[in-house]
């Protein structure tokens, strides 16, 4: 938990990343000459607060806040932006518009003043593309059917770099309940393919493109333990066997609540 920072030519990069109880998700804030860009503002206020404080301390406008995808662990802190110009992808946005209100409020009694009020959602679309901040070049990807059915990576060509978000787990256990693992990882071979030299990813605290491999790897045996466990308590003992000093329990026990077997019966939650 807390700050990291990697320094580039003609930015540097601040990484923000929240406890467990946050499910250990980073938040990016990217600092060009002039203007700072917010990647994901965190679930819980606490978190999201310490994001918004960093901006203010680094004292520059801020040119875009990025949502890259719709799980709330990137987006519920979204309130302490209020104001600012809040980019999404379009299909990012439609699934917001769509459920993010009523998961809100689904939440709130459980999550109290740990966030706001009420939802605060994307007000500009993120296009696909290219698009330059004080001479810094940005390219926007749109990854479908990883740990969600879309998402927003950005890469930066003159470091190599990529924002990878949820595509990218680090040494923490993973959210796979939505069960694309043979795409999944056939996206993680393509980025491998490309040879970046720092992946900052949504969950966990190793940029080095190593990751990529070791999270192939989780991602095989999950796959291979969703199709045998037939209960999530075995599902999850099995997982706990296998990675024992990975960090993420919370987004472990988060799968509970939507992992489904192949013949599409939800796995019980037994104790």
């Amino acid at each position: 938990m807390g700050w990291k920072r990697k320094d580039y030519r003609d930015f540097s990069v601040h990484v923000y990343s929240a406890g467990e109880d946050g499910c250990l998700a980073n938040s990016y804030i990217v600092e060009t000459a002039s203007h700072l860009l917010v990647i994901d503002t965190q679930c819980l206020l606490p978190y999201a607060e310490k994001v918004k404080a960093m901006a203010v301390r680094l004292n520059k406008p801020i040119a875009r806040v990025i949502i890259t995808h719709a799980h709330p662990d990137h987006w519920f802190g979204t309130s302490v932006f209020a104001g600012e110009q809040i980019y999404a992808l379009p299909t990012v946005r439609m699934e917001m518009e769509k459920d993010a209100v009523t998961a809100f409020q689904r939440n709130k009694p459980r999550l109290g003043d740990k966030i706001g009020d009420e939802a605060v959602l994307p007000n500009h679309t993120l296009e696909k593309g290219r698009f330059v901040v004080d001479g810094v070049e940005i390219y926007v990807h749109e990854i479908l059917n990883t740990e969600t059915s879309s998402l927003a990576v950005l890469e930066i060509p003159a470091e190599k770099i990529l924002f990878a978000s949820d595509m990218v787990y680090a040494h923490t256990h993973i959210y796979v309940a939505d069960n694309h693992i043979e795409e999944w990882i056939a996206a993680l071979k393509s980025c491998q393919q490309k040879s970046f030299k720092d992946i900052f990813p949504g969950h966990g605290n190793d940029f080095s493109p190593q990751v990529l491999q070791e999270e192939m790897n989780y991602l095989r045996s999950a796959g291979k333990v969703i199709a045998e466990a037939k209960s999530f308590s075995e599902f999850r003992q099995r997982m706990l066997a296998l990675y024992p000093d990975y960090a993420g329990k919370l987004l472990l026990e988060l799968n509970a609540m939507f992992l489904v077997l192949p013949l599409g019966s939800h796995l019980e939650t037994d104790a």
